[in-house]
């Protein structure tokens, strides 16, 4: 006999479960999209327990007919095509006739629904079996409650997350889905409190309001830009509402979320030299294309999509977020006008001053041989692009491994024991470029980033304070009130101690609201708010690494954001102030993202250059 089997019903459709819902948040994104496709003007979503136990919605769409009831369950049963043709005009949200079967393979499911009728239907499923099927009172429109939600696929159960976390996905799905469809009136309650209410007036930037609130709603620009046949709409923001992450980064092809390389990359480029390295702008845009140039049945959550022309479709969003910004004239006075008061000053000096500081070191460097200009200005030049990249690029220590394959004598700190040991005997020389502090050493030459050098500092400083319970705070004259998405109001409150811990004194104040009242004394200077933020986006992108490491993480992120900066001019005292702390610690010899704090030239290696050897 042989070993190949049909599968049973039940089972294929559990394991097409698992492609399609992996989370409460995938069930409610299924159901409210069929709302949509359905023509509803207001729908209305309840969770329990982050969607695990829970989920109710209902819409008042064109219901669904009685003979059809039944046949929604069956797999691949569907109203939006009628055959493979259509797949390539297809501009409704659902459309493959899998999600009813799939979630009511793996929970209980009740559907009530009316077609304007006197009386509706209901069908009670569970694991994919039909319970009952009976007239019920319904309004026009469908009701559908899910409850269990993975009681028979346990191993899927066991990998969903907080009831928080879960309910935070539910809260983006229903975010996403209400910016792009203004129009209508959605609500989203989670243990009975109000977390999504939109009034669908059909404008975008009332939508924004209710959602991100009044700061991220006050600073968009509209975008509405055509070529090739292709529309671009729907708003962008101005570099003060920048964050350290994509959360706010939301893209749409004809109305349908979706994460796309090509139009994220045509984003950055947008913005670039208006944004600092790290910082990712507000975005909420939406190409109309030819449903025929664009296929939308590549991924089985349908968030990846395939352009027939991926160039022009990286022309038109480009050129369309640019148009925004240069007609509201954000040049680079608006990336400056996002600095603090002394950070806007050092970058104005740096852009008056930088063509000719470059011009005049290569003038200098001219009389030189070639292997000094290649191997020595072009490795300090690149470590000042890597400035803003701590996070991403490992440009600096991709060239010195580099030249260590080559058998080059050029390493960061060789001989860490005598450095260390022997910390105070070394010469100052100067610094150069405003960046990189020169000193001498027993013959070796060391160049030495003030930031990273000083973030390592600072890290080390807060690190020991945390760990010691030390709270160092400062408080801040005018406390600043912050407004978050009730998904990061969940996290500050997980992490309420860990802010407390690294110097932050938070209280709530209000709905979705926090007073900050002290911060980290190390970080006085800089923009409460802002810092907040970047500190938050960082646990953010982080909530399922370890405790250890979320908390070193997030003390890194305070060091870097705190740290002196490239190109900010540092008197003699401060600077061999930093370098006598620097020396004192146990590992001064990167900084807390891995990136060297300095690199090292010996005598002989000059003298080698300079065909002395």
């Amino acid at each position: 006999m042989g070993n190949i089997v049909v599968l049973d019903e039940l089972t294929i459709n559990q394991i097409a479960a698992g492609e399609v819902i992996e989370r409460p948040a995938n069930v409610v994104k299924e159901l409210v999209e069929n709302s949509i496709d359905a023509g509803a003007k207001n729908i209305s979503i309840e969770i329990r327990n982050g969607g695990i136990s829970y989920i109710r919605i209902v819409d008042d769409g064109k219901g669904i007919a009685k003979d059809d009831m039944q046949l929604a369950f069956e797999r691949h049963a569907t109203s939006k095509i009628r055959s493979g043709k259509d797949l390539s005009t297809v501009m409704t949200m659902g459309f493959r006739g899998e999600a009813l079967a799939s979630i009511a393979a793996i929970a209980n499911v009740e559907m009530t629904s009316s077609t304007g009728n006197s009386v509706g239907n209901r069908i009670i499923v569970k694991a994919g079996d039909v319970l009952s099927f009976e007239e019920g009172a319904c309004p026009k429109g469908t009701v559908i409650e899910v409850k269990e939600l993975f009681f028979n696929t346990p191993v899927r159960y066991k990998f969903l997350r907080k009831d928080f976390t879960e309910g935070g996905y539910i809260e983006d799905i229903v975010s996403r889905l209400a910016l792009i469809h203004p129009e209508i009136s959605f609500k989203l309650k989670s243990s009975n409190k109000v977390v999504i209410s939109t009034n669908g007036n059909g404008d975008i930037i009332t939508t924004v309001y209710s959602i991100f609130g009044k700061e991220i709603a006050d600073n968009l620009l509209p975008v509405d830009y055509e070529y090739e046949g292709m529309k671009l709409v729907g708003v962008v923001g101005k570099p003060s509402i920048s964050r350290s992450n994509r959360s706010n980064q939301i893209m749409y092809v004809n109305t349908r979320h979706v994460k796309d390389k090509t139009i994220r990359t045509a984003i950055d480029e947008a913005y670039k030299n208006i944004l600092p390295q790290g910082k990712f702008a507000f975005t909420m845009i939406n190409l109309n294309i030819d449903s025929s140039l664009v296929d939308v049945n590549v991924h089985p959550a349908k968030l990846e999509i395939r352009f027939q022309n991926e160039n022009d479709v990286f022309k038109i969003v480009y050129h369309g977020i640019r148009e925004a910004l240069l007609t509201n004239d954000l040049s680079r006075h608006a990336f400056v006008d996002t600095l603090d008061n002394k950070e806007a000053e050092n970058v104005e000096n740096i852009e008056k001053n930088k063509e000719e500081t470059y011009k005049n070191a290569f003038d200098r460097v001219d009389s030189l041989n070639n292997n000094i200009k290649k191997d020595v200005i072009s490795e300090i030049n690149e470590a000042n692009y890597y400035e803003y990249k701590l996070n991403s690029d490992n440009i600096l220590k991709g060239i010195v491994e580099n030249r260590i394959n080559k058998n080059e004598n050029i390493n960061f700190f060789e001989n860490h024991g005598d450095v260390v040991q022997n910390k105070k005997e070394y010469t100052y020389i100067g610094t150069a470029f405003s960046t990189y502090n020169i000193i001498e050493y027993m013959n070796e030459l060391y160049i030495i980033d003030q930031h990273a050098a000083h973030e390592r500092v600072l890290y080390e400083r807060l690190k020991n304070s945390y760990y010691n319970d030390e709270r160092l705070s400062q408080m801040i004259l005018i406390p600043e009130i912050i407004t978050l998405t009730n998904k990061e109001m969940d996290i500050v409150k997980d992490n309420i101690d860990t802010f407390e811990k690294v110097g932050y004194i938070i209280e709530s104040f209000g709905d979705n609201t926090y007073k900050i009242s002290g911060v980290p004394n190390i970080c006085v200077d800089i923009n409460a708010k802002n810092l907040f933020m970047d500190v938050l986006d960082e646990l953010q992108g982080n909530l399922r690494t370890s405790k250890d490491n979320m908390e070193d993480n997030l003390i890194a992120t305070i060091a870097c954001k705190a740290a002196v900066k490239g190109n900010m001019n540092l008197s003699d005292m401060e600077v061999k102030g930093l370098i006598q702390e620097l020396l004192t610690l146990d590992n001064p010899f990167t900084c807390p993202h891995g990136r060297p704090t300095a690199i090292k030239f010996s005598k002989y290696d000059l003298e080698r250059k300079f065909g002395r050897k």
